[in-house]
């Protein structure tokens, strides 16, 4: 197994270093590939996936695979600000 550098995340810039990604021979459950990382912080979807690689997230490919999610919109939204968060995830997605 070659492990590469991780992909660069705007809102996260250490996430090594807070501990959302860590260092695992575990294989990624989206793309089926071992790449020496997988994400240990929180992933809102319907299944329950112990696996994701960083790359599988920068690239879009686990939130759309699994329609999941990496942070709770729920408080937002129950505060009535669910154009903001439509409004930054449409963003992402085209970014």
């Amino acid at each position: 197994m070659t492990i590469e550098a991780i992909p660069s995340f705007k809102y996260h810039p250490d996430p090594i270093g807070t501990g959302a990604i860590a260092a695992s021979d575990q294989v990624c459950e989206c793309c089926g590939k071992a790449r020496g990382y997988v994400y240990k912080a929180s992933f809102y979807a319907a299944d329950e996936i112990d696996s994701i690689c960083p790359w599988c997230i920068a690239d879009g490919k686990a939130a759309k695979k699994y329609d999941g999610m990496f942070c709770d919109d729920y408080p937002l939204a129950e505060a009535g600000i669910d154009s903001a968060i439509q409004a930054c995830d449409d963003r992402d997605r085209h970014s």
